[in-house]
């Protein structure tokens, strides 16, 4: 039987909540998820809607892209939710994310969410607020970031010699 990218989605995911359902976690535990991208190099047709871009890697800029969100605990991952990004749908990440999230916390009691500086935007960060979820986003590295660490660095620096103490 032929399957639509759709459906192979729902079916990964189903498979992935009933397999991440049966893990029993106490009461008060508290579950943290990673959200991240996966990227798997392609080298075929560039004009299809689920060939993204990505940054540089050997051979290719293109890519099939997928959000993950994984259950995070010490250095094992367990991935809870997969979906295949499109070019249109990467624009769309925030309220996919919201909607990832939703469908997790029916069965799943998520309280933080890791992500990497690819989700260091407002609109992904107002929806983890929303759903009042503790988070760490790594920030892009900019230039105006260093000199803001810089800044804090040098007043606490000064702070310290006001007050006699050596930094």
């Amino acid at each position: 039987a032929e399957y639509s990218l759709e459906q192979i989605e729902r079916l990964v995911n189903e498979w992935l909540t009933d397999v991440a359902s049966r893990q029993h976690f106490r009461s008060n535990t508290k579950i943290t998820v990673s959200i991240d991208y996966h990227q798997q190099p392609y080298y075929g047709d560039r004009t299809l809607d689920w060939v993204t871009g990505m940054k540089r890697k050997k051979g290719t800029y293109f890519a099939i892209t997928f959000l993950i969100i994984s259950i995070t605990t010490g250095t094992k991952r367990c991935p809870v939710a997969v979906r295949l990004m499109t070019t249109s749908l990467l624009k769309h990440k925030a309220y996919l994310i919201g909607q990832m999230l939703a469908d997790l916390r029916l069965w799943l009691p998520i309280t933080r969410v890791m992500a990497d500086r690819g989700f260091c935007d407002d609109d992904v960060i107002q929806v983890l607020k929303a759903y009042g979820l503790e988070y760490i986003i790594a920030a892009t590295r900019r230039d105006s970031i260093k000199q803001a660490a810089q800044e804090i660095k040098d007043c606490v620096t000064a702070l310290a010699r006001q007050a006699g103490v050596d930094v």
